[in-house]
């Protein structure tokens, strides 16, 4: 599952715990149907053209961390510092 980034570049006014809000309704709603399948979720990429949304990004990303370390059967897969130079920005060679 990948949810959140569009969330927070379509407004201001979407803050993380808005985001963490949104996503327990989906994290509830799929386990309403499907109690015993895995859930998988990405964290919000570090996008350079969203560089600027990266604070919220960061804080949304800890929160659904932590949500998700509550619930059974979930993993949390941590793309975001992958996805930077070792200089802390976004690698733009991987976002063509």
């Amino acid at each position: 599952m990948y949810c959140g980034e569009n969330d927070l570049a379509n407004t201001d006014t979407v803050s993380a715990a808005m985001l963490l809000d949104r996503f327990r309704t989906v994290f509830n709603r799929i386990r309403s149907i499907y109690p015993a399948v895995p859930l998988v979720y990405i964290s919000i990429k570090p996008s350079p053209s969203r560089w600027h949304l990266r604070e919220k990004a960061k804080e949304a990303n800890a929160a659904i961390r932590s949500f998700l370390s509550t619930q059974k059967n979930t993993n949390w897969i941590n793309v975001w510092d992958l996805m930077l130079t070792s200089e802390g920005k976004p690698d733009e060679s991987i976002f063509g």
